[in-house]
């Protein structure tokens, strides 16, 4: 396998990533159903679960990300097996990580170059959010 991920890879990924930050968790645990409608809809990607189990090796292989099989046993109905776990690997979070300080260089170069009202209050945000920065104490009125 080569070191390089390609594109369907690379939205699997960001989606899985996505997922994780929206539950506030490190990990997530979505059917593959799922994971194959969500890539349809947000990224226009249409595959088989089968594909999808290919791109999901590629990306353990490559160390992006680690699955974990989960299954509850039940008296009834012998072992019964539910939606995988999702890790995803340092090297994924280090992307995240660096995505984010791009995206604030972009807004501080936009600030420097043409500031705008819009764009000040959106680099605060960011700045503050990223703890970049501490935001102002508000004034009191007296």
């Amino acid at each position: 396998m080569s070191s390089t991920v390609n594109h369907p890879n690379l939205q699997l990924l960001h989606l899985i990533l996505n997922l994780c930050t929206w539950s506030g968790k490190t990990y997530c645990w979505p059917s593959q159903a799922k994971l194959v409608a969500l890539l349809w809809l947000r990224h226009g990607i249409r595959m088989s679960v089968r594909t999808l189990n290919r791109h999901l090796r590629a990306l353990e292989e490559q160390l992006w990300l680690r699955r974990r099989r989960r299954h509850r046993y039940d008296a009834k109905h012998g072992f019964t097996f539910r939606s995988s776990l999702y890790i995803p690997c340092h090297r994924a979070m280090q992307r995240v990580v660096r995505g984010a300080w791009q995206a604030a260089r972009l807004i501080k170069t936009a600030l420097e170059s043409r500031p705008s009202i819009r764009v000040t209050k959106m680099a605060e945000q960011l700045k503050t959010s990223l703890g970049l920065a501490v935001p102002s104490p508000k004034k009191q009125a007296t």
